[in-house]
């Protein structure tokens, strides 16, 4: 269980969702002397059973853009698909303009296909300069894309691995974090997994 001093408990409560509570606990100083700690740990109404759908009831994104990266499959379409039933108007990107049209289509909701190959530098510039034309600020950036090749394979020199989950995530983010700052609560997002 997570704990967290008492003197962040101040900024804790303002990110409480509804349902989830604080519980005070008392711990034991290991020095000498004794002593004890005052600690918040958070509890939340959810668990591994959890869906997202069932974490956002309730919650209106009307007017808000994310952007996913890795919309086509697995946790990047799922986060597309309740960003996008929650109203946030969501740009999915994919490798190809097909997946990513594909996956768009498929849920109900706002969402804009843009290919992005993140393992491919100038697709990641010219996916940057595309949402960047769009003149929007930019709510959520979740980057989510990933690949796990068990052979190391290497494009330009770099191991893919390493070039597309980080390097190409890091060009997005470095391309689209002024529009991310623009917006009031503009946040990065990234995904990892084993």
């Amino acid at each position: 269980m997570s704990y967290l001093l008492s003197k962040r408990l101040i900024d804790l409560r303002k990110l409480l969702v509804d349902g989830a509570h604080l519980v005070k606990d008392s711990i034991r100083l290991g020095r000498a002397g004794g002593g004890y700690l005052t600690c918040y740990s958070l509890r939340s109404p959810f668990d591994a059973t959890s869906t997202a759908a069932d974490v956002t009831t309730g919650i209106d994104l009307a007017g808000k853009t994310a952007l996913v990266t890795g919309c086509n499959s697995g946790i990047g379409y799922e986060t597309m698909r309740v960003l996008a039933l929650r109203g946030a108007h969501v740009l999915g990107t994919a490798r190809t303009m097909e997946k990513g049209q594909e996956a768009c289509a498929s849920v109900e909701g706002r969402c804009t296909p843009i290919v992005l190959d993140l393992s491919d530098f100038q697709s990641v510039v010219a996916c940057g300069n595309q949402v960047v034309g769009m003149e929007a600020s930019l709510d959520m950036l979740i980057c989510n894309a990933g690949v796990l090749y068990p052979d190391y394979p290497r494009k330009n020199g770099l191991e893919l691995h390493f070039l597309t989950n980080h390097l190409g995530h890091y060009l997005l983010t470095r391309r689209l974090l002024s529009i991310v700052l623009a917006a009031p609560q503009g946040r990065v997002v990234t995904l990892g997994s084993s």
